[in-house]
């Protein structure tokens, strides 16, 4: 809804983009944001390996980078698309620099939110997407608000830069902003995957009787 404002309407503007940016990435980071719920009692069989809180942030990162993988091209070919469609290309490079920066944010967050607010997940009649088991809806509405919130707060930092740069030469503009949405998305990233270790490492048991009552 929020990319389709950059396109329709008499109000739509490119900025629009940007904000699609961080809400994709919001949900990337949501759609995670319960690992331990979504992985059900298998979760007890890797858990079994993560003896150490140096395993815990190789777990962490080990999924990070295979939402990262996925994840940037995705949210790249969005910005670039819409910011086509707008007629102003340059908004891509801004698109982008904002989607790896909120990307970050969302990655670290949902390692965050799968330590310490975890829920079990249940199958519901008529419905093939798991959900929130009975009694922990609260938990799933709290996650998507925290994961897109989140999000959206600790990428402000890019979309800011973004804004007070608006005037400088964009030869010189776009490549700094993507430098500097990179290395602060990967930097967000990694502080994740260290706050999630040292959480789960007197969590295990907990997350574990999470899993357990989850259903595949």
């Amino acid at each position: 809804a929020i990319s389709a404002r950059a396109i329709i309407g008499p109000d739509g503007h490119p900025a629009f983009v940007l904000g699609s940016a961080v809400v994709g990435a919001g949900f990337v980071g949501y759609f995670h944001a319960n690992t331990v719920g979504l992985t059900g009692p298998p979760f007890v069989l890797e858990a079994m390996a993560l003896t150490g809180r140096r395993q815990l942030r190789s777990y962490f990162a080990g999924q990070d980078i295979v939402l990262g993988v996925i994840g940037v091209p995705l949210l790249a070919a969005v910005s670039f698309g819409l910011a086509a469609v707008t007629g102003r290309p340059g908004f891509g490079f801004l698109g982008t620099a904002v989607g790896l920066a909120a990307l970050g944010a969302a990655l670290a967050l949902s390692n965050f939110f799968t330590v310490v607010m975890p829920y079990p997940m249940d199958k519901r009649p008529g419905n093939p997407m798991r959900q929130a088991a009975q009694g922990y809806s609260g938990f799933q509405f709290l996650a998507i608000l925290g994961s897109v919130g989140g999000t959206a707060l600790l990428a402000s930092p890019v979309i800011i830069a973004s804004v007070l740069t608006s005037a400088d030469p964009a030869s010189v503009r776009m490549p700094a902003l993507l430098l500097f949405a990179a290395a602060y998305g990967l930097a967000l990233a990694i502080a994740g995957t260290r706050i999630a270790a040292i959480a789960a490492e007197v969590r295990l048991p907990e997350l574990c009787q999470v899993a357990i009552r989850s259903k595949l």
